[in-house]
């Protein structure tokens, strides 16, 4: 599956870095994380440390749009 092989490349990044450019939050980790967060809730990304670290950033951050659902 294609997600299963893009996620897991994102994870190796993710485990290194906070965020994915210059390790700060910019409009490309709020664009990732529709994604990101999108397997999360369909439990793709349980066995991915990195990314699931990822996700929890992003729910904490205020105004998250999808940390309401």
């Amino acid at each position: 599956m294609m997600f299963e092989r893009s996620a897991a490349a994102l994870n190796d990044v993710l485990l290194r870095k906070d965020f994915l450019v210059e390790d700060r939050f910019t409009v490309t980790d709020i664009i990732a994380g529709w994604t990101v967060n999108w397997g999360r809730r369909q439990g793709l990304i349980d066995h991915l440390g990195g990314l699931k670290a990822y996700a929890e950033r992003l729910l904490e951050r205020p105004l998250c749009p999808f940390a309401r659902e």
